[in-house]
């Protein structure tokens, strides 16, 4: 037998909303420009195989402007890092 869960709808709210905030990112840079999902990375913070995928797609940017770039790995949209840009 299993025993009700004496929390409160209020309570339960509380704890989804504060699970979602761990999950967000705390600026907007981190958000995809195109799709708006918290994926948007600079290529060091790719995975290898996001990296092999992001290499993949055709573009017409050099392997090494798109090491200065931010990819999205939901839509793989890509853009040049505004960090970079100024150096």
């Amino acid at each position: 037998m299993v025993e009700a869960d004496c929390t409160s709808p209020h309570e339960v709210r509380a704890f989804r909303a504060d699970e979602l905030e761990k999950k967000m990112p705390n600026n907007t840079e981190a958000l995809c420009p195109k799709c708006h999902a918290p994926n948007f990375k600079p290529w060091p913070d790719l995975d290898r195989d996001e990296q092999i995928a992001a290499m993949a797609r055709p573009t017409k940017y050099t392997r090494t402007q798109r090491k200065k770039h931010r990819i999205c790995t939901r839509c793989w949209f890509e853009q040049s890092d505004p960090k970079t840009d100024l150096a």
